[in-house]
């Protein structure tokens, strides 16, 4: 078996198990695709974790799957995966071209029908024939993934190490937001030590140039107009025609996300491989983080939590499973709390809890000056606590 049919068999398997979870979504039509689940068949390859993990990031690329939440690989154990949202109709069609290719009997259907077809046109019966195991890829995306990997093999370890920085904190704002378009989440840049505007604007500009992303700002509108088929526009300017925007707290960040998303995997690979490996060859040493908490982040009521003088989070209920998790992080005053241990308090599954936490960044955090951060040492268990984004003395 070549290895071009052997990738093939284990796309064919990912995507038999999503069909089956996304037969049974939640509510939201989201479903969880456990990546420690195997299917042993006789004569059949089955995907190790870090290949299920490229295989789903692919079908995200392909826009056949978006990717909700990552729960990445944990050598302690416990479920990992991906949370996801089935996206139709291209999910049925990428479907339908690898079962057309892997499935023996969808395949030999297929070969007849083609055979029949070119018999009515006067062909050659075995004219064009499909063979077993062969997926007819999508040019397009090999060409824009070769370009990417052909530039990133130019860099240095340094510079590759320096980019990396940059883009695991826009993907990390971008997972929280679950948007392609943010502010420069400056804090998120400091935290990874990228702390000079010339290293980031370089970085940034090379990005831009390279058709990952847009660093822009709105500078103006265009005049009033009389003609109703030229309205007034906005004006933007983007970092490479002003590179002074760096500085402007308003300027944005536009992701182009199908490129982007393969700069994430291609750079991991390259700067953190052994993050790609199984997740029982996961065991990193321990990283302290520094405790940051102010008395002055505290509970008006049972309902709402006051951040200073940096405004507030209501709930607007005390009984929610998100207000019994997050008052279970701000009891601990900014320290780590176990999945384990919230999940156990409000009676609900792990991966259930991680959702909840998703929730309440998104929809309570997301404007305010705090967030719920995962803890990502592979030698403890999985983690949350509540980071400040500002300095104390500002609250």
């Amino acid at each position: 078996m070549t290895p071009e049919e052997t990738v093939n068999l284990e796309i064919w398997e990912v995507l038999q198990d999503i069909k089956e979870e996304s037969l049974v979504p939640e509510e939201d039509g989201t479903i969880f695709y456990d990546t420690t689940k195997t299917v042993i068949a006789a004569g059949h390859p089955s995907p190790t974790l870090e290949r299920k993990w490229a295989i789903v990031h692919k079908l995200s690329r392909e826009k056949a799957l978006k990717i909700i939440r990552e729960i990445e690989p944990s050598w302690v154990g416990g479920r990992n995966g991906f949370y996801l949202k089935v996206l139709q109709p291209k999910f049925n069609e990428v479907y339908k071209r690898y079962q057309q290719a892997c499935d023996l009997q969808s395949h030999l259907n297929t070969v007849q029908a083609k055979v029949y077809d070119n018999l009515n046109s006067k062909k050659g019966k075995d004219s064009d024939l499909p063979e077993f195991l062969h997926v007819k890829a999508d040019k397009k995306t090999q060409d824009y993934e070769k370009k990417i990997d052909d530039w990133l093999n130019k860099k240095d370890s340094h510079a590759l190490g320096r980019i990396w920085q940059v883009v695991e904190a826009i993907n990390y704002e971008r997972q929280l937001r679950d948007q392609d378009a943010f502010k420069i989440p400056y804090d998120k840049f400091q935290r990874t030590r990228i702390n000079s505007r010339e290293d980031l604007e370089a970085i940034l500009t090379n990005l831009q140039n390279q058709r990952f992303l847009l660093v822009l700002k709105k500078v103006g509108e265009t005049p009033p107009s009389t003609d109703p088929t030229k309205p007034q526009a906005s004006l933007w300017a983007t970092i490479v025609d002003k590179p002074e925007i760096i500085n402007d707290p308003l300027t944005q960040i536009k992701l182009n996300t199908q490129r982007f998303e393969y700069l994430v995997i291609a750079l991991k690979a390259r700067v953190h491989p052994e993050k790609m490996q199984d997740q029982h060859d996961l065991k990193q040493p321990s990283q302290s983080v520094q405790i940051l908490w102010s008395d002055k982040l505290q509970w008006q009521n049972s309902r709402e939590f006051i951040l200073g003088k940096k405004g507030s989070v209501n709930f607007g209920t005390d009984s929610s499973d998100r207000i019994k998790v997050f008052k279970m992080l701000t009891n601990t005053k900014g320290k780590w709390v176990t999945v384990k241990d919230m999940a156990k308090a409000i009676g609900t599954s792990e991966g259930q809890l991680r959702v909840i936490v998703g929730q309440i960044n998104k929809e309570y955090l997301q404007p305010t000056i705090i967030e719920i951060v995962e803890r990502n040492d592979k030698n403890e268990l999985g983690a949350y606590r509540i980071n400040i984004m500002i300095p104390l003395d500002k609250l």
